[in-house]
């Protein structure tokens, strides 16, 4: 009974019920760290070189807007994101067989919605145009029957909207593997008409010296949005609501817009 009281007694009172009180805040934040780490996840996320979306160093540092946003809200949600850049059919079949995670900026297609769920917001919106050389005569109407007898290259794996992929069968398409090959068909008079968003359009023609060479004639071809893809092979149902929600989080506070400014997005 002595040793009994021993025990009890400095637990009595204002001074035990303050290291009760120790003991149960010790315990929750126990408890929760536990949790964190429990739930936390590492998910892997892939992509292409696009220019100011996803692009990598010669060091291997990989930056743009689509890496900052995915960064930015897995580091939040308390999960590891790894990031890798493949060609572009490549890092599409790597999300449709669940080898990765999520597809960063993709256009959202009804073909790509059979493997992939969208992200409900979109982080950017691409103007695709058509460009031609700069002393061309070429125009366009916004009716690809204008266009029909012109060569079009266009780069493998893209999408060009819905209009352009139901005019598909009646154009003449040359297709590239990359957007610097078809500018250089381009001046070389081997296509007569190159379809590219203005966005990654321009650092290639900088890098190509083409300034001056080429230039893009409107209306657009189309003003697509650019999301993240979640595989639909992978368990990725809550991961993508808490993605959604932060991605709209940051939409509407103006964060997203600091990110495009960084990368002199419009």
């Amino acid at each position: 009974t002595q040793a009994l009281q021993v025990i009890r007694g400095p637990l009595c009172g204002k001074r035990g019920n303050m290291i009760m009180r120790i003991i149960t805040v010790t315990l929750i934040y126990l408890i929760c760290f536990i949790c964190n780490i429990a739930c936390a996840e590492t998910y892997l996320f892939v992509g292409t070189h696009f220019s100011f979306l996803s692009e990598e160093t010669a060091d291997g540092e990989i930056y743009g807007l689509g890496v900052d946003i995915a960064e930015e809200i897995g580091n939040t949600l308390g999960h590891t994101v790894i990031i890798q850049l493949y060609p572009w059919k490549r890092a599409q079949r790597m999300v449709e067989t669940g080898k990765a995670d999520v597809l960063i900026a993709p256009y959202k297609t009804p073909e790509r919605e059979l493997f992939m769920d969208f992200t409900a917001n979109h982080f950017y919106t691409d103007t695709m145009v058509f460009y031609v050389k700069s002393d061309s005569d070429i125009t366009w109407n916004g009716n690809f029957s204008s266009v029909s007898s012109r060569r079009i290259g266009v780069v493998l794996g893209w999408s060009y909207g819905d209009d352009f992929g139901s005019a598909r069968a009646n154009l003449k398409i040359d297709t590239a593997p990359n957007i610097s090959m078809n500018f250089k068909k381009l001046l070389a008079g081997r296509v007569d008409i190159l379809a590219v968003n203005i966005r990654n359009a321009m650092p290639a023609i900088a890098e190509l010296g083409y300034e001056g060479s080429v230039k893009y004639i409107l209306p657009p071809i189309k003003r697509t949005n650019c999301y993240y893809g979640f595989s639909k092979q992978r368990e990725l149902t809550q991961f993508r609501t808490e993605f959604d929600q932060m991605l709209k989080k940051m939409d509407d506070s103006g964060r997203i817009d600091i990110i495009r400014k960084k990368y002199k997005l419009e």
